[in-house]
C-alpha cells in the first residue's frame, strides 16, 4: 500500500512573551540647589525572559545628572549616562532579564540654583525589550517634583534712638 508511505507534520514555535514593567517614585517637593533621589524598580512577570531589556530615563528641563546606582537584581550596564552636571538620558541595559526577575535603582538629579518656586519637573522612566510584551501599559512610570522655596523676612520698627533709662 503506497498511500501510507509519506506524511506531513507541522511544528508551531511559540513566540516568546514577557510582561515587563517599571515603577518610579520620588519626592513631591524640593528646593533649588538640591539633589533629588528617585527610586526606580523594574520587573519581568514573564512567562519568558525579556531579551535586550532596557531602562531609560531622560532628565526633565534644567535638571542635571548626579548619579545612577543599581541597588538590587541581576547586573545591568548603566554606563550610558550624561556627565555629572549635564542633562540628558540615562540608559541601563541587560541582554536577558529573566522571568520573575526584579531590579532596583537610585537615580539622583540636581535642581539648579535659581529655579523658581512652583517649577515642576515631570520625570518618566521607560522600559523596553525585543521580546513581545503582553502588557505595555506598565512600561512607563512618571513622577513630578515641584520646586518650593521659602521667602522669610523680618521687619523691626521702633524709635531710631533711645536715651539711657527709657523704655523702647
Amino acid at each position: 500500500n503506497s498511500e501510507n508511505n509519506s506524511g506531513a507534520a507541522a511544528v508551531t514555535v511559540p513566540i516568546p512573551q514577557a510582561d515587563i514593567g517599571v515603577q518610579k517614585v520620588g519626592p513631591s517637593t524640593a528646593a533649588p540647589n538640591t539633589d533629588v533621589a528617585y527610586a526606580i524598580s523594574v520587573n519581568n512577570a514573564g512567562p519568558d525572559p525579556a531579551a535586550s531589556f532596557s531602562l531609560t530615563d531622560t532628565l526633565p528641563g534644567t535638571m542635571t545628572f548626579v548619579s545612577i546606582a543599581q541597588d538590587s537584581g541581576p547586573a545591568f550596564d548603566c554606563s550610558n549616562h550624561p556627565s555629572v552636571g549635564s542633562g540628558g538620558t540615562i540608559t541601563c541595559t541587560i541582554a536577558s532579564f529573566a522571568s520573575g526577575a526584579n531590579a532596583s535603582f537610585t537615580l539622583t538629579g540636581h535642581i539648579p540654583t535659581g529655579t523658581g518656586s512652583g517649577t515642576a519637573f515631570t520625570n518618566t522612566a521607560n522600559v523596553s525589550s525585543t521580546t513581545t510584551d503582553q502588557n505595555p501599559d506598565n512600561n512607563s512610570s512618571l513622577t513630578v517634583v515641584t520646586v518650593a522655596t521659602s521667602d522669610l523676612a523680618i521687619t523691626k520698627t521702633g524709635p531710631a534712638t533711645a536715651t539711657a533709662g527709657s523704655t523702647i
